[in-house]
């Protein structure tokens, strides 16, 4: 791990010899939050502590295994400097996961969607002892933001009120108070030339999102920021 400034762009290595790790975002200075895939525990969350005496912390306890471990409990993970909290959501099951930054559970919430267990299927190479799905998994909740105290949830399943129309033509975001478990509203990104929203973020005011090779950026009305915290 390398530690710099955005000031200068300059990084200087941290930690080295790590526990191998497929995702991580960081938490301040001296703390990253990381997910690490394992044999014993499959997808496991843990803390790198990048003080003056480096250390690592686990906690296997938040990601809930259903079949696999480890594509079962796949998914995106935020923090929130607002809130101090880390926000995890499973791609193919209608959960998210608040802890804090040392990684003690505060709640479980549950999207609006009624998947509770992950519909997919996996199989196993065994002549290279490498697992894949076996078919297209069906995913729920397919891109996340956070900002402050709201998450941001690009459904991956037409709705029950989702006309096919506005499914063919349009992305449909979730918006959910995870400090509280509830479900806010929920608005449309529509296609830009033909192309679906890859990926997205948020900040105070606006919404930006990836087409393809273009970025388009939307202002967010009254109606949903009241709610920030």
């Amino acid at each position: 791990i390398h530690v710099g400034k955005t000031s200068n762009w300059i990084a200087h290595r941290r930690m080295q010899n790590l526990q191998l790790y497929n995702l991580a975002v960081p938490v301040d200075d001296n703390t990253a939050i990381f997910r690490a895939p394992t044999v014993a525990y499959g997808n496991l969350l843990g803390v790198f502590d990048l003080g003056n005496v480096p250390k690592v912390k686990y906690n296997k306890d938040i990601l809930e295994k259903q079949i696999d471990g480890i594509f079962d409990t796949d998914g995106t993970m935020h923090y929130s400097t607002s809130t101090q909290n880390l926000v995890y959501t499973y791609f193919y099951r209608n959960q998210y996961i608040v802890a804090d930054k040392n990684l003690n559970l505060i709640n479980r919430g549950n999207t609006i969607d009624t998947t509770t267990k992950a519909k997919i299927k996996i199989a196993h190479l065994s002549k290279t002892n490498v697992k894949k799905f076996a078919a297209p998994p069906q995913s729920v909740n397919t891109q996340t933001a956070v900002k402050r105290n709201l998450l941001f949830v690009h459904s991956g399943l037409r709705g029950k009120y989702d006309t096919k129309v506005m499914w063919k033509d349009a992305s449909i975001v979730d918006v959910y108070d995870y400090t509280n478990n509830t479900y806010i509203l929920s608005f449309y990104v529509y296609k830009e030339n033909g192309k679906a929203m890859e990926s997205f973020i948020v900040n105070d005011t606006h919404l930006f999102a990836l087409f393809n090779n273009q970025i388009v950026s939307y202002k967010l009305g009254k109606p949903l920021t009241r709610y920030f915290k």
